[in-house]
């Protein structure tokens, strides 16, 4: 059946309703709505009879009348997205939404695809992310098995009408979605678009009109100028602009609202350049790290600056010039690769830890490095010189170990995680509360999502005795981003001051020389935080304090308690703090998680070892000695025989066919009463 209105129905129903809203009499503008007075959902038809016209409102309230069960509590920007999905659907091709790092994009979009299906809009949903983890903690963090059955965000929604399973697929695990399924969809990364765009296009074109395309992390998807030439332009920004003219609609998500190249990102609108020359993505929902302070779901955060003494010397010249890195951060990346800099920033780090674990020993550490050569030196020294901390490395070069140790390090007892770039987009581990900054990168977007892994609130409740501590050079470019991340902080506590107010009262609511680094060494440290800023003297106060008394307190929140006792000001008061809680609320019993396709392979992994063990059972009965040139002969052919006719039995040729859990432990129960007959 026909699911939308076409132009001259369109047509047909505006004039009847004479160009206004047929149920509260406005003006219909651009935008408005082609209803169906009988849900099509329902069996209603497609035809100007069972028509009608409505603005945006009528029609989305229409919508909110139909009730489910949902325990959904959606924050305001989840709210704000599906609203803005839901109100341009039927007029434009595309929602762009940007969304910090810890504000529940994930559930934001599977939401949308939800309220869509119940809308009978699609019938699946195609998610694209820029990295292997992003794309299986989609599918786990939406449905997942575990030993009481399966959990996950799709339990919030009312199982009448939902959507029910999203995959993690990769080129080779064909179909993306099974056959006569509804209700469902994929997820997968740009990389595995790329490298087969024909089994992805293939799918599209056959599923036309019918799914949501999400393009998260977004800024991946560089589109090229109006000459086809690249001006930022990737191969994944290409082909999800094909992708798109096949998805009944596309949904972009970002975390920053420029690209760090300048360029735009495909099938978005963007703003007229402002002073600085840059051009801002038009957004139809939005949620910042204000945003989460005020609505309790992101920590406030303190961050311990540590500058260097740098001795630059002139080439061609004897001449030392001796330079502090918060004056002159030109060499930046020199300095950080410095033993006598990186060393006491990975102390700072450390010592940020005990102060965590002494409130919960749960807590955990993220050491963001500039390459992989650095990681492995930073790894080496923390080993060496806090032997009682299990540090773990994850880096690309080391491939699928590296992938499991980001899968493991959010649910075991390691202490901290040092990588390159492959923990900062989208890695979701609430444990982590120290993020050490031993990184060139500048970059605001770069930034935003690092910082960010550590901003997440842990448990269900708001905690104020929950910091994020942060451990950074004292460049000129970090103390900008760390001043703005305080003014959105500031920002935040005033929003969420004056909604208490509001409800209290019952109201809705270069020509310098050519140089070199010769040397640099760590000097001082400062310390930033949303509750303002304490110079290297008074910090010092505070720490010999805390050192003095054994306290792991926030040093942030020390320093209010001083200064309300002593007068001691900090450089930048900023808003009074709660009273802080003692003790950390977060969740208890966390197991390991896995998708479906690691079930399906870890099944299939039991079957063959039940067919080998039956094997070694059958040459042993043979009186064939294990080990000899005459088991390793027969043994491969034994077990060939068995695998082929237990196959067989089952109706498949081999195991590659079996890509879903209910038929692999099919198999399984298959295998075993074979070989068990």
């Amino acid at each position: 059946m026909r699911r939308f209105f076409n132009s001259s129905e369109r047509a047909a129903l505006f004039l009847a309703a004479n160009g206004e809203c047929s149920k509260c009499g406005r003006e219909l503008e651009s935008g408005w709505h082609a209803d169906h007075m009988h849900p099509f959902s329902k069996g209603g038809d497609t035809n100007v009879i069972n028509g009608q016209a409505l603005c945006p409102g009528c029609n989305l309230s229409k919508g909110d009348k139909l009730k489910y069960n949902d325990t959904f509590n959606a924050r305001p920007f989840q709210n704000e997205l599906i609203r803005a999905v839901l109100n341009r659907f039927k007029t434009e091709n595309c929602t762009v939404a940007i969304a910090s790092p810890g504000s529940g994009k994930t559930l934001a979009y599977q939401a949308v695809a939800t309220h869509l299906m119940r809308e009978g809009m699609i019938e699946h949903i195609a998610v694209y992310a820029p990295r292997l983890s992003l794309a299986q903690q989609c599918e786990l963090e939406w449905r997942h098995a575990t030993a009481a059955g399966d959990r996950g965000h799709f339990e919030l929604f009312d199982q009448s009408v939902r959507l029910e399973r999203i995959r993690h697929r990769q080129n080779h695990e064909m179909p993306f979605t099974h056959s006569g399924e509804t209700r469902t969809g994929f997820t997968t990364t740009y990389s595995s678009l790329a490298s087969e765009p024909s089994i992805h296009l293939a799918w599209a074109a056959k599923h036309a009109g019918r799914f949501l395309l999400v393009a998260d992390e977004a800024q991946f998807c560089g589109s090229r100028d109006t000459e086809g030439q690249s001006s930022g332009g990737t191969v994944a920004g290409d082909l999800i602009e094909k992708m798109s003219e096949y998805a009944a609609h596309t949904l972009l998500l970002t975390g920053t609202p420029y690209r760090s190249d300048g360029g735009e990102i495909v099938l978005a609108e963007y703003t007229d350049t402002d002073a600085e020359w840059r051009k801002r993505i038009v957004s139809h929902a939005e949620a910042t790290y204000s945003d989460g302070i005020a609505n309790g779901y992101l920590r406030p955060f303190e961050a311990r600056c540590v500058d260097a003494r740098m001795n630059i010397r002139e080439l061609g010249s004897s001449t030392v010039v001796s330079k502090d890195l918060s004056e002159d951060s030109s060499h930046l990346a020199e300095v950080l690769r410095q033993p006598e800099v990186f060393k006491p920033l990975s102390d700072d780090v450390m010592r940020y830890l005990d102060e965590a674990q002494a409130r919960d020993p749960r807590y955990k550490a993220l050491i963001a490095c500039m390459d992989m050569s650095e990681a492995r030196k930073v790894t080496a020294y923390l080993e060496k010189s806090h032997p009682t901390k299990r540090v773990k490395i994850a880096v690309s070069a080391d491939g699928d170990e590296a992938a499991q140790v980001l899968r493991r390090f959010k649910t075991d007892d390691t202490d901290v995680l040092v990588t390159v770039r492959m923990a900062f987009l989208g890695y979701d581990c609430k444990r982590i509360t120290v993020v050490g900054l031993l990184t060139n990168y500048r970059d605001d977007g770069h930034l935003q999502q690092l910082v960010g892994r550590g901003l997440r609130m842990w448990g269900d409740t708001e905690d104020q005795s929950q910091v994020c501590r942060i451990v950074a050079p004292d460049d000129s470019k970090m103390r900008k981003f760390l001043e703005d991340l305080r003014e959105q902080n500031d920002l935040g506590i005033a929003e969420k001051k004056s909604r208490e107010v509001a409800e209290s009262r019952g109201e809705t609511v270069s020509d310098e020389p050519l140089s070199y680094l010769d040397d640099a060494y760590a000097t001082h440290r400062r310390l930033e935080s949303t509750r303002g800023v304490l110079d290297s003297e008074q910090l010092a106060i505070i720490e010999s304090l805390k050192t003095k008394h054994g306290s792991t307190e926030a040093t942030s929140i020390l320093a209010e308690i001083l200064r309300e006792f002593t007068g001691m000001s900090a450089t930048t008061p900023a808003a009074e703090p709660e009273t802080p809680s003692l003790v950390l609320a977060a969740p208890a019993g966390e197991v390991p998680i896995y998708t479906e396709s690691e079930q399906v392979t870890k099944i299939k992994s039991d079957a063959e070892k039940a067919i080998k063990k039956v094997t070694s059972n059958r040459l042993r009965a043979r009186n064939v000695s294990a080990g000899t040139p005459a088991w390793r002969a027969e043994f491969g052919r034994e077990a060939a025989r068995i695998r082929s006719s237990v196959n067989s039995g089952f109706g498949i040729a081999s195991t590659t066919e079996i890509n879903n859990v209910d038929v692999a432990r099919r198999y399984l129960n298959h295998v075993l009463q074979t070989v068990r007959g």
